[in-house]
């Protein structure tokens, strides 16, 4: 329930009390030894935190989280994490730590998850490599995307046609 209420003050723009109410939410399932609703309260705070521009913070709930979807064998939620971990290394500017948890997210959510999942761990991946200086491996990932959207995201597919004309 408290992750609920976290949920719904993300929504409304209460970021303070989102993060309050999951880190009561992860508190309770810590006292209760519930591995899997743990590594999802993890999930979900880091992703507040993400949000609240609180990166390094985001990054350590998410490793918390990892470790508990790995205990349960989550490689769906792994993936994801993987795919969140790689978003807020690349707002730090920890683009090569980005493109290794770009490249995890890949392999993981591969056959899980549906091709929305894969194109936007491709795009990040993409956006990792381009600031590593690895342009044409960029390319080649945003090439890969690009058919994924299949006319279900228009402004995604324009700016991934942006970015592989812009680097043209």
């Amino acid at each position: 329930m408290l992750m609920n209420v976290g949920r719904a003050d993300l929504e409304l723009g209460r970021t303070e009390q989102a993060i309050t109410a999951s880190e009561q939410a992860v508190s309770s399932w810590q006292r209760l030894g519930a591995t899997l609703r743990l590594a999802n309260g993890h999930y979900a705070l880091a992703l507040t935190l993400h949000r609240a521009g609180r990166h390094d913070q985001a990054l350590d709930q998410l490793c918390e989280a990892l470790a508990g979807f790995e205990v349960t064998r989550q490689p769906f939620w792994q993936g994801m994490t993987r795919y969140r971990m790689a978003q807020a290394e690349l707002a730090v500017q920890r683009p090569r730590q980005a493109a290794g948890h770009a490249e995890e997210a890949l392999a993981l959510l591969s056959g899980l998850g549906g091709a929305g999942r894969r194109v936007h761990a491709l795009i990040l991946l993409g956006e990792a490599l381009q600031q590593l200086g690895q342009a044409e491996r960029a390319r080649t990932c945003w090439q890969q995307a690009l058919p994924l959207l299949a006319g279900t995201q228009p402004s995604e597919a324009a700016r991934l046609r942006a970015l592989l004309t812009a680097g043209s």
